[in-house]
């Protein structure tokens, strides 16, 4: 069913960025959520 494709450069590596970012944030999140309570603050204000 799942058939091997050859993946052109650009997206192996936004595919590597995007699992390094979510597997960085799922073990360390803390500077998520101070970056997206700066952005709501600067919403609201």
């Amino acid at each position: 069913w799942i058939l091997y494709k050859p993946m052109d450069r650009e997206k192996s590596l936004l595919l590597a960025i995007t699992l390094f970012l979510i597997s960085f944030f799922f073990l360390y999140p803390s500077p998520l959520f101070l970056v997206t309570h700066q952005m709501a603050l600067s919403l609201c204000l």
